[in-house]
């Protein structure tokens, strides 16, 4: 779910279609797009990639449906590839929807360069659809001007994440093993698992569940931990890159329960937060990402970018991280969860933490 970042006025099917690729952050392909048009609200954009309808047996279109419908009294319908892969998708939301009395003035496809009508009624389409360039669009123009970008595919978005490699990955694997002796050593602790940290080798996965042996991390621990996010956050603000040491301490200390909880609480939509926490999700260890993930995760979300935000979630899943404020943002982004809405549900999940100032 991806909310517009600034307001646009879309008059004709051409500059819904011009526009859609820049708000969900690329260029769909084999995918159905739900516009969740929201009174006074701006609109949202759910997009829905055929592949996983047909892999979850529609529980993302049925997800879709009820978030629609919570909270939309409009959607057009928009999908991108060959009639065989996206008009069934299309046609399973507009009935869906209509069904709830949620109205449903515009179903369309783009395919090749051609946009097609799917239902009865739509003005000024023919039948072998009309013919539009996105990149001549004056939407498009406007939305690049604010310098919002259309990746070629959700591939490509996802490859912002990838890890560094090379002599980089090298470096921060050597400072991420730095930091879990560094850690070893503050908690008097030679096992190599620290409350929900493991031994950090190739083989080890993070278990964010701890067994009742696992005692929480001292006090002197959570409040390094505090120090290290506050100084993190100040340097990212300034526009100033973290070194690899405090990449990796940073990234060990965020796996602590105490020390996420803040760092959650410290979540934004701020731009730098978004590069900090890109950065130290493409730097940490690859048993280290989880946690730097999930926050990139949430502050894409605040920013209404749905698609970096699942991006981001996939990949802290794909880890094997969990944690309590982790599911919840995994269920608010299924369930499509209006950024706001999302705002107010961390804002009481953390409530708990010691005050935003303090830390933040």
């Amino acid at each position: 779910m991806t909310s517009t970042p600034m307001p646009l006025r879309l008059s004709s099917p051409t500059d819904l279609l011009s526009a859609i690729p820049y708000l969900v952050g690329f260029h769909p392909n084999d995918s159905v797009v739900c516009v969740a048009v929201r009174d006074t609200q701006r609109p949202c954009f759910v997009n829905l990639p055929v592949a996983g309808v047909d892999a979850d047996g529609g529980a993302a279109v049925r997800r879709t449906v009820a978030y629609v419908a919570a909270t939309a009294h409009t959607a057009i319908i928009v999908g991108y590839g060959s009639p065989q892969r996206v008009d069934a998708v299309a046609a399973q939301l507009h009935t869906a929807l209509t069904s709830l009395g949620v109205a449903v003035p515009g179903v369309w496809r783009s395919t090749e360069g051609r946009y097609y009508c799917l239902i009865p009624g739509c003005a000024a389409c023919p039948v072998d659809g009309e013919a539009y360039n996105p990149d001549t669009s004056p939407v498009a123009a406007q939305l690049v001007a604010n310098g919002v970008v259309a990746l070629p595919d959700r591939a490509a978005l996802a490859a912002q994440l990838d890890p560094v490699r090379g002599r980089r990955r090298a470096a921060m694997d050597t400072a991420c093993r730095r930091a879990v002796h560094r850690l070893q050593a503050m908690i008097g602790d030679n096992t190599g698992r620290i409350d929900n940290l493991p031994d950090h080798g190739p083989r080890s996965r993070l278990d964010a569940t701890p067994g009742p042996a696992v005692q929480p991390a001292p006090t002197h621990v959570v409040d390094a931990g505090a120090r290290a996010l506050r100084d993190a956050l100040h340097d990212a603000e300034q526009g100033r890159v973290l070194s690899d040491d405090e990449v990796g301490w940073l990234a060990v200390l965020l796996h602590l329960p105490a020390v996420e909880s803040l760092a959650w609480r410290c979540t934004t939509d701020e731009p730098w937060q978004r590069q900090l926490w890109t950065d130290v999700t493409r730097r940490a260890t690859p048993p280290l990402v989880g946690a730097p993930a999930c926050l990139l995760a949430s502050c894409a979300y605040l920013a209404g970018n749905g698609a970096l935000a699942n991006v981001a979630m996939d990949l802290a899943l794909q880890t094997g991280f969990t944690s309590s404020m982790a599911r919840q943002l995994e269920v608010a982004l299924d369930a499509g969860m209006p950024p706001a809405q999302w705002r107010s549900t961390l804002r009481a999940a953390t409530a708990g933490s010691a005050p935003r100032q303090q830390h933040c």
